[in-house]
């Protein structure tokens, strides 16, 4: 049973939303370790931390939450890939594996829409286009003030390729290129109807709706 007079602070995110590398630049930040509910390849670390990764749908276990979100398309994409190149499922279907992964981002996303503990929610595309003032604000959130020009040094250190090769093992294939609007480029029309179908109020609610205009003016 959690302690309800200690402050503990889960990390949020479907898979493949770009939850390590906050969770690189936090403890680059602050000297303090993550945690994670999961045994991880890369960043391994205990149960607890200054944040702690999940992928679940555990928000009653946290007083706080910092909750990623990335455009479905991108991080359905991603995860696919790290299915196969990090998981070893070889003979995944790609279109099985868009039926089951739009399924459970719906679900994650509407748990942690309505969870009840303290939330600060931020959308992956507005951290990768600033991530400098993004982590500030986090930080800030969390507690710590630091300097622009300190974190502008922190941002550096933990960029996606220093990451790749702090990790040999499975950095080129963990880390890969955290592009941004490009993943819908590997659904077919077919795909990207059902996932649109499927999704439409959860893209509304997140803020997402340009993802649904430019959809539909690709497929015009």
């Amino acid at each position: 049973m959690m302690n309800q007079n200690k402050k503990r602070v889960a990390l949020a995110s479907f898979p493949r939303s770009g939850n390590t590398w906050l969770r690189a630049l936090v403890e680059e930040a602050t000297g303090e370790l993550s945690g994670s509910v999961y045994n991880d390849n890369i960043m391994p670390r205990g149960r607890e931390g200054v944040i702690v990764k999940t992928h679940e749908l555990d928000s009653h276990q946290y007083t706080h939450a910092i909750h990623i979100l990335r455009n479905p398309f991108d991080a359905i994409e991603s995860y696919f890939h790290w299915k196969r190149d990090i998981a070893g499922k070889k003979k995944i279907s790609w279109d099985e594996h868009i039926k089951q992964s739009v399924t459970e981002w719906h679900n994650h996303t509407q748990h942690w829409l309505h969870t009840n503990c303290h939330v600060y929610r931020i959308r992956y595309e507005e951290f990768r286009e600033d991530p400098t003032n993004k982590l500030s604000s986090i930080l800030l959130w969390l507690g710590y003030d630091f300097k622009l020009e300190y974190l502008q040094e922190v941002v550096n250190k933990s960029s996606l390729n220093n990451l790749r090769k702090k990790n040999p093992k499975f950095g080129s294939k963990f880390f890969r290129q955290g592009k941004v609007n490009n993943g819908k480029t590997q659904f077919t029309d077919e795909q990207k109807l059902f996932v649109i179908k499927y999704l439409e109020e959860d893209l509304k609610v997140c803020e997402y709706e340009y993802i649904l205009s430019s959809l539909e003016q690709s497929m015009n």
